[in-house]
């Protein structure tokens, strides 16, 4: 059987189906990328293979965004304890300096002297505050934080396995009308996973090399 091949019409195909799935602090051109490399890797023939390709398309950068925010959730508890401990740091300190302020006499210029100090003294405390936030995290720290927002990881990460549920349903319905471009998908979907495997490994080893210089330069 011969099927005619329509060309695959990005513009229209975004005019059709209205706007990405996307969030405010995700890329429109990524996805577009994404959605652009999937139809010239599987070139569907007509126009419901091509929704089935976008839905698959939608189904991975769904499962994608579920897989990094279970990462943000952990570094965004740990950073949040780590503002709270130079918080409390920071509290302590202000407080020893208006005790010492205290027993110090009240003339008119050593209140602009002081006022000069704890101009600077708070400078620097906010340098320190930077700087041990720009710290890498140790292993310790971040397992800590996975405890804290361990509920929160869990179901991110029951999200993430329903969009993985649904790619298997699109895989179903791309077999069922069109074996060859099933066969396509599958492969490419492989390909898919095999360069993302890769890149989280890439990513721990890096994770792992700073955590090694953090701990040298204590």
């Amino acid at each position: 059987m011969q099927f005619k091949v329509i060309a695959i019409d990005l513009n229209k195909l975004k005019e059709l189906l209205g706007p990405p799935p996307i969030l405010s602090t995700e890329s429109v051109q990524a996805y577009y990328a994404m959605q652009s490399h999937y139809m010239d890797a599987l070139r569907p023939r007509d126009f419901f293979q091509q929704m089935l390709v976008k839905d698959l398309v939608d189904a991975d950068w769904e499962s994608l965004r579920f897989k990094r925010h279970k990462a943000l959730a952990i570094e965004r508890r740990d950073r949040k304890w780590r503002e709270l401990q130079a918080s409390h740091k920071d509290t302590s300190e202000r407080k020893k300096v208006t005790k010492d302020n205290a027993e110090k006499p009240e003339t008119d210029s050593e209140r602009l002297q002081d006022l000069d100090l704890q101009t600077e003294e708070l400078n620097l405390n906010c340098i320190k505050l930077a700087e041990g936030l720009m710290t890498p995290s140790m292993d310790m720290d971040l397992s800590r934080a996975m405890e804290e927002a361990i509920s929160l990881y869990e179901r991110l990460d029951k999200l993430e396995k329903d969009s993985l549920a649904k790619r298997v349903i699109i895989f179903e319905q791309i077999r069922l009308y069109d074996q060859d471009l099933y066969l396509k998908a599958r492969n490419y979907a492989a390909y898919v996973s095999q360069i993302e495997d890769e890149r989280r490994t890439l990513e721990i080893l890096e994770h792992a090399a700073a955590a090694e210089r953090a701990a040298e330069t204590k």
